[in-house]
């Protein structure tokens, strides 16, 4: 596997995403580095999938955790505002969550 960025729309900022494990059948787990804003510190491993807002003032990333006890994954949807750097959780799942688009008003819409 091979370690990737995902621009966004304005290509002012971007996440660097580097490759860690990837869930059985499933997507990649990376580690995420941002550049052009900070990234929240407790946000862990992540999902490769990124969204982008058009002005690209808000991204999505989806958390994972994983619970030693039960032998399972969750997710968490952050909705990261990257002109304040700060996130919202947008969403707990015990499936990977997808969006389909963010608004310029940081709106996410899931898939």
């Amino acid at each position: 596997m091979t370690d990737f960025k995902v621009n966004s729309p304005d290509s002012n900022k971007a996440v660097e995403l580097r490759y860690l494990s990837e869930l059985h059948f499933g997507p990649m787990i990376c580690f995420a580095t941002s550049i052009g804003f900070k990234l929240p510190q407790h946000i862990g491993e992540v999902l490769e999938f990124v969204n982008w807002s058009p002005n690209a003032q808000f991204l999505t990333l989806c958390e994972v955790t994983y619970d030693t006890k039960s032998d399972l994954h969750s997710f968490i949807l952050w909705l990261i505002d990257t002109e304040q750097s700060v996130a919202k959780e947008c969403s707990r799942s015990g499936s990977p969550l997808r969006v389909k688009e963010i608004t310029n008003a940081g709106d996410v819409i899931f898939l």
